[in-house]
């Protein structure tokens, strides 16, 4: 037995807009001009990213003998908890036309620090003119559930970088600078990054079954908890084994009900309790 984890401008000198969330005063729809961008492309998906295990979150072999004491407030003291702040509710607008989707949170480590991205789908951040993003705001070093801070962002796709094959449809654009500048105005969000260690790899993919349990976090059809401003967590299948390349291509089915503004959403396989490795089951 092992356990595992797969895890806007007022000044034209600059490019944001700070507008913080208002303490259980938000909206809790978005206006009815806000709708989910889709795209006929029949190779869109809400997956962009598998997350797993990886050793600096691999937990002890067996379960925890000892009990988690239930609070009031969800902290981040598990990886599930956790899987609610990687997220950013996201709405675009371009040309008089909006709509919604899911971003989440990538950290990379580089010679200059901590280098964070904001990771989602083309259709979601390609051609977008402003792009406001949404996070749970701070409560010192947990989150403030019922309050949220957002910024707009101007031209933001100036600084998006799709991936260069126009099938995958995937893209990031930097988050460092957006960071930076909410908390310059303190506005800064409350939020926990995926890291290049939880990422799925081909030597990973390797104790994985053929079928396999996945979770994805984000705002389907821009719905999320108005009160908490927390995403929603779903849950599917792979369709097809991870350890194949579908049609040949670097990809894999997922089995689930996906709704638009999910599109960009983490996608995870996270056993926290026990499981079989291949070779055992």
């Amino acid at each position: 037995m092992a356990s595992r984890a797969f895890a806007r401008a007022s000044s034209r000198d600059s490019p944001w807009v700070h507008t913080p969330g208002r303490s259980g005063t938000e909206t809790t729809n978005p206006p009815s001009s806000v709708r989910s961008k889709t795209t006929s492309n029949c190779r869109d998906c809400s997956t962009v990213l598998l997350c797993a295990a990886g050793g600096a979150i691999r937990k002890a072999p067996g379960r925890a003998t000892h009990s988690r004491k239930i609070a009031r407030v969800v902290g981040v003291a598990t990886f599930a908890d956790q899987l609610f702040f990687v997220t950013a509710y996201l709405e675009g607008s371009s040309n008089g036309d909006s709509w919604s989707g899911t971003g989440f949170c990538f950290a990379v480590e580089s010679d200059q620090g901590t280098v964070h991205l904001l990771v989602s789908n083309k259709h979601v951040l390609s051609n977008v003119s402003s792009l406001r993003i949404r996070m749970v705001a701070p409560g010192g070093d947990q989150p403030k559930l019922g309050a949220a801070t957002q910024i707009d962002v101007e031209g933001a796709a100036s600084m998006v970088v799709g991936h260069p094959d126009p099938a995958v449809d995937v893209a990031v654009m930097p988050l460092s600078p957006v960071l930076e500048h909410m908390a310059k105005n303190g506005a800064a969000p409350f939020f926990r990054s995926v890291s290049p260690e939880i990422c799925l790899t081909k030597e990973r993919e390797r104790d994985l079954d053929s079928i396999e349990e996945v979770q994805f976090v984000g705002y389907p059809n821009a719905l999320f908890d108005v009160k908490h401003f927390t995403p929603i967590a779903r849950r599917g299948t792979t369709a097809t084994p991870i350890q194949l390349d579908y049609r040949g291509e670097p990809a894999f089915l997922v089995d689930a009900t996906v709704f638009p503004g999910s599109s960009g959403s983490p996608v995870f396989l996270s056993d926290t309790g026990t499981y079989r490795s291949r070779e055992e089951r």
